[in-house]
């Protein structure tokens, strides 16, 4: 508590660009345009989508069973008791203030002056490093940000992946168009040389396991377990990053060892046992994740709190979903709802979704795109207020964010953000909760407390039309 206490304290007192306890790694999106208008009337890119929606199935379907059971479980890398004994929980009044006090730049009501006296250290401030949106055809598809990897560190990107385990980048593959690592130039490269061979949701990858230095933002990490890339799929040719650094948990990591997260928390380098997302919506710059801290500028408000389901994934109860105040709910199939920086769009099992759009008045099946598919459209006149419900608490989608463009056989009907996976293979109570809609809430990931997810409403929601 007294730790916590200090931290509240240093961080008020520093100037507004320093986030509280921690530091931040902003995201990029490789881009080929700086900016991009949501409410700009575009067509729907069915590539894009299919795309995604086929990968999606190979990433987790190579994971997750049927039944929903995992394939591949380490329990030995669950790290929740040696965060128990290094970190106390996060104390939510404390951090609730943090995000009340906003970025700590004035303290109106003199709240802190009396506690200030107590602190014999200076703490240095974090480190701070953006991240990047890339926009096609006016959808935020991916968020990439820089990371050091070696003595000394040569400069790559990754996408942060909270639907993944590992860390990987492309060394002497010769069919990767991107920046490679290079193990000849550090002195501190140890070849593993395990084989690893993963599926994304952007393709698959294939190499062998190596340690080295990994540094990202001020936080350096050493003997970080990463894989070494040798071959990736034609996919990832077409991405604007390098690599993938994942932050699920470590007991679904391929690699069999910690991640870079969880590393640098279990060596105490940074000092609470999180981290926080911030994703801006149609803007190349500006996203970060904030390691070890919450930055209270990007949000509104304080967050509500939900458990996670299991230290595997960041999976937590869906139990509702709601259009303008109605809602379906799932009394005798809760679903669980990975939290998944590395998917742009949301995806529910086929029965979920239909439940959804039948609410929607005028929504119908696209069988423009497939009759079997998993895609709806609706009266683009019509902005639906979608909620999902996690746990007791419920969380509203932004309309720009759902629609994602205009049908080709009829320019009056847009294609909705939700979709359904009709997969005989894909598990029924498996949802997969991507960027469209945490690009409306600032997201933090806890370890402590048995691992839990804060929703708080993003500064995003006051540059563009309410959501209410």
């Amino acid at each position: 508590m007294f730790k916590l206490l200090a931290l509240f304290v240093f961080f008020h007192l520093l100037s507004p660009s320093y986030a509280t306890t921690g530091y931040i790694l902003p995201i990029t999106r490789r881009s080929f345009s700086n900016s991009a208008d949501p409410s700009t009337k575009r067509g729907f890119d069915v590539e894009i989508a299919n795309g995604e929606l086929k990968a999606l199935l190979r990433k987790y379907e190579s994971l997750v069973r049927q039944d929903g059971f995992l394939n591949h479980f380490n329990p030995a890398n669950d790290i929740s008791e040696i965060v128990n004994e290094k970190y106390p929980d996060v104390d939510d009044t404390l951090l609730n203030a943090m995000f009340r006090y906003g970025p700590f730049d004035d303290d109106p009501n003199g709240d802190l002056e009396d506690i200030t006296h107590v602190f014999d250290t200076v703490l240095s401030p974090p480190g701070i490093m953006p991240l990047r949106d890339d926009i096609q055809n006016g959808l935020d598809l991916v968020y990439y940000g820089g990371c050091g990897i070696g003595t000394p560190p040569q400069k790559l990107t990754v996408d942060f992946d909270t639907g993944s385990a590992d860390l990987w980048v492309p060394s002497n593959c010769r069919n990767c168009e991107s920046m490679q690592y290079e193990p000849e130039r550090s002195s501190t490269y140890q070849n593993q040389g395990s084989p690893f061979h993963l599926f994304y949701g952007t393709g698959s990858v294939r190499g062998k396991t190596a340690k080295d230095t990994v540094t990202i933002a001020d936080i350096r990490v050493e003997n970080q377990t990463f894989a070494s890339v040798t071959h990736q799929s034609s996919e990832f040719t077409e991405q604007p990053f390098d690599g993938i650094l994942g932050a699920a948990f470590s007991t679904i990591a391929q690699s069999g060892d910690y991640t870079f997260v969880e590393n640098a928390i279990l060596k105490g380098k940074v000092q609470l046992p999180i981290f926080s997302v911030h994703l801006e919506r149609g803007r190349v710059d500006g996203s970060q994740v904030c390691l070890g801290c919450v930055d209270p500028s990007k949000a509104m408000s304080p967050p509500k709190w939900i458990p996670i389901l299991r230290r595997a994934y960041w999976s937590i109860p869906l139990n509702a979903l709601g259009v303008q105040g109605t809602q379906a709910i799932f009394v005798d199939n809760m679903i669980s709802a990975a939290i998944d920086t590395g998917t742009t769009f949301i995806y529910l099992p086929g029965y979920a979704a239909d439940q959804l759009y039948r609410m929607i008045p005028g929504a119908q099946n696209a069988t423009e795109y497939g009759a079997t598919g998993g895609f709806y459209t609706y009266p683009c006149n019509l902005v639906p207020k979608i909620s999902l419900t996690f746990a007791e608490h419920s969380f509203l989608l932004h309309p720009d964010d759902f629609n994602l463009g205009t049908s080709a056989s009829d320019p009056s009907r847009c294609v909705g953000g939700i979709i359904a996976i009709r997969d005989n293979l894909w598990p029924a109570t498996l949802a997969i909760i991507g960027d469209e809609f945490l690009k409306s809430w600032y997201t933090t990931f806890d370890y402590s407390s048995g691992g839990r997810v804060g929703f708080a409403p993003s500064i995003n929601n006051k540059f563009i039309s309410p959501v209410e």
